[in-house]
């Protein structure tokens, strides 16, 4: 089932930008087109530029699911302020991966995709 960031109603609270239209070199804090993460405990979670907020799988208490999310990083209880995906969460072995021709992608274990931006033209994430 597909759904839309950009109708969410705090699509504006997420850190996590997609640029379009640009060639700006990269920066501390910025996501390259092709980089990806995987729902897992050892990948880290991309950073806003100032580290404040977290974006990301955040582990769920039931073992092996994931939820796509950002959240408050520099805080102990890094309270989650935004989730994607309906809520639906994942399983280990999921992936997000940022591309130019749908922005962000989001595949279970077997590579099936679940979920798009529908972005065209993105240069990187910030």
């Amino acid at each position: 089932m597909a759904c839309s960031l950009r109708h969410h109603p705090l699509f504006f609270l997420l850190p996590f930008i997609l640029l379009p239209f640009s060639t700006v070199a990269q920066t501390n804090g910025t996501v390259a087109v092709g980089t990806s993460i995987a729902a897992n405990n050892k990948d880290t979670p991309w950073l806003s530029p100032s580290g404040v907020f977290a974006f990301g799988f955040k582990p769920l208490e039931e073992k092996n699911l994931f939820l796509l999310s950002s959240w408050y990083h520099q805080i102990p209880d890094q309270t989650i302020v935004w989730y994607g995906y309906d809520g639906v969460p994942v399983s280990i072995g999921s992936k997000l991966g940022l591309t130019v021709d749908r922005g962000l992608v989001l595949s279970d274990p077997q590579g099936k995709e679940l979920w798009n931006s529908q972005l065209n033209n993105v240069a990187y994430g910030l």
